[in-house]
């Protein structure tokens, strides 16, 4: 058992004991302290990002202080994948079957930066493995850039991601 707050909930030991995936409601409770610090100590906005399927969906975001630049708040949003950080932190973990499976159904270009080949994607995937993170510059849209990174589970799967993200 862990303190969150003033509640208590399933320790990270249990979940990993059980082998269960730890439940939205949970990695939201967990990961908000940790997206508050984040988003005050860079002055942008940080979000959970989690697995929906067939897109990425915003499940809480943080909004710094002082907020420099208005951005959206996407909490709430699902988008795709291949065009947001978050989104590409949770394929990170992926087989190179799904994330060519994930092409071949036609990748949506949303800027003249926005990464839609095989290829492309298997570059950046490669490159979060080496540095723990992925960048993403103008690729939804063309003034936002985000930096990506999985949250772990137990099973060595992308369970969620953190996401920072401004002009």
């Amino acid at each position: 058992v862990e303190r969150i707050g003033d509640n208590y909930g399933i320790g990270a030991a249990l979940a990993t004991l059980t082998h269960a995936a730890t439940p939205v409601g949970s990695l939201r409770e967990l990961a908000r302290p940790s997206l508050v610090e984040l988003a005050d100590a860079l002055g942008e906005n940080a979000s959970l990002v989690v697995d929906d399927g067939d897109q990425s969906l915003y499940i809480d975001t943080a909004t710094p202080s002082e907020l420099q630049v208005h951005v959206q708040d996407w909490t709430g949003e699902r988008l795709p994948f291949h065009a947001a950080a978050g989104g590409l932190s949770l394929m990170s973990t992926w087989s190179t079957q799904r994330i060519a499976e994930l092409c071949d159904l036609g990748l949506e270009a949303f800027t003249d930066l926005t990464v839609i080949d095989n290829a492309g994607l298997q570059r950046k995937l490669t490159q979060l493995g080496q540095d723990g993170v992925v960048w993403t510059i103008q690729e939804f849209s063309d003034d936002v850039a985000g930096i990506g990174a999985p949250i772990m589970g137990p099973e060595h799967e992308a369970v969620g991601a953190i996401n920072v993200y401004g002009p």
